[in-house]
């Protein structure tokens, strides 16, 4: 990968981490979800790729004191998990870019 060049590795890095939309859609399937009644739930325990999961969340959210009269902006979000949850669980305004 010597001539690879930086987008190529991180395209690379997007079509082989183990977190994407097809894994998620498999893990998924296997536990019996609908695709087509898909939840924030449901996809809770399969697209939280950082550390802590969704408790690691709920405690950032906390101590920022995020509500409804925030804004949360989450650089590099990759599926989204954490931005989804803020505007679900807190009424926060929310932006995630990958």
């Amino acid at each position: 990968m010597a001539n690879t060049t930086h987008s190529e590795l991180v395209n690379v890095f997007y079509n082989t981490h183990p977190i994407s939309e097809s894994q998620v859609l498999d893990k998924l399937a296997q536990t019996g979800a609908d695709p087509s009644t898909l939840t924030v739930e449901l996809l809770q325990h399969h697209d939280q790729d950082h550390f802590g999961g969704l408790p690691a969340t709920d405690a950032l959210a906390h101590h920022g004191k995020i509500n409804e009269l925030k804004h949360v902006l989450d650089l590099c979000c990759g599926l989204g998990g954490p931005p989804v949850i803020s505007l679900i669980t807190m009424d926060a305004e929310s932006l995630g870019l990958i």
